[in-house]
């Protein structure tokens, strides 16, 4: 296995096979809210976005986190913005490992009917979890030459119930309004940062924090390539610098600050499309 690279990121980690599953009502408990329990994630197996997380990161936090009897919020579809307009189903109150899963049991407030309805329907049969990743690293895969991204979690934050894990909005809205990308998300940008580095012998840490500066803006970065010029210097050519030549001086060249503008204007069109 390659070396692990330093990194601390907010991710969003879909959860697979997981089933949300009504233990008690509430009056047969002390807080009267409504047990809910089910497996959160396997350690080791990758998601199908590529990526492992360790079982020693993983049972460090959930020995952790019964030691200190921490809870973690319940949330709908990862929505922390406000507790008035968006307040957690519940929260989560145990975590516990049987060999390589994972296991949690949530406190939900019963006053939450519709989601309890739907819950003992069958409705609703999925959870994500927001965590936080502090190294990663790559680990060739024997059985089809495939490699998969390697991940240490230093904490995890909170649990939601959703119908499609890590389905929410696109990633790039979801980082910006948030402060969390998508597992996609971070994979491609963990990547690319490698790549970056390579190519441009500079550290991890320095090429990762380029592109996570200026992967909204400038998909070259994504790719690896050297960092584009500055619109400011653009604005300042003739329009030749856009495509490698220089143009008839009598023909009308639009701005570079309009032509940035339209590009990246496709490339978010393009990200939602796809």
């Amino acid at each position: 296995m390659r070396t692990k690279e330093r990194i601390s990121q907010r991710i969003i980690i879909p959860c697979r096979i997981t089933v949300l599953e009504a233990l008690e009502e509430p009056d047969t408990n002390e807080t009267g809210g409504v047990k809910v329990k089910g497996r959160l994630i396997t350690c080791g197996v990758p998601t199908r976005n590529g990526i492992s997380y360790t079982r020693e990161s993983m049972e460090r936090f959930v020995n952790f986190f019964n030691q200190q009897k921490m809870t973690l919020p319940f949330l709908d579809s990862h929505d922390d913005t406000s507790i008035r307009r968006t307040p957690p189903f519940g929260h989560v109150e145990k975590l516990w490992m049987q060999g390589d899963d994972v296991f949690y049991q949530a406190d939900i407030d019963p006053e939450e009917k519709t989601f309890l309805h739907k819950l003992k329907r069958g409705d609703i049969r999925e959870v994500s979890l927001q965590a936080i990743v502090d190294s990663v690293g790559e680990e060739e895969m024997l059985e089809d030459g495939e490699s998969t991204v390697l991940a240490d979690v230093k904490e995890l934050l909170e649990v939601s119930s959703v119908l499609i894990p890590g389905a929410r909005g696109t990633s790039a809205e979801m980082e910006e309004m948030y402060g969390f990308m998508s597992e996609h998300r971070f994979v491609e940008r963990f990547r690319s940062a490698k790549r970056y580095a390579e190519k441009n012998k500079i550290t991890f840490k320095e090429s990762y924090k380029l592109v996570s500066k200026e992967a909204n803006d400038d998909a070259s970065i994504l790719g690896g390539n050297v960092k584009p010029p500055k619109e400011e210097d653009l604005d300042t050519s003739n329009g030749g610098a856009l495509i490698g030549t220089t143009l008839p001086k009598d023909k009308k060249i639009k701005k570079a600050s309009e032509l940035l503008r339209k590009a990246r204007l496709l490339k978010i069109t393009t990200r939602r499309l796809s």
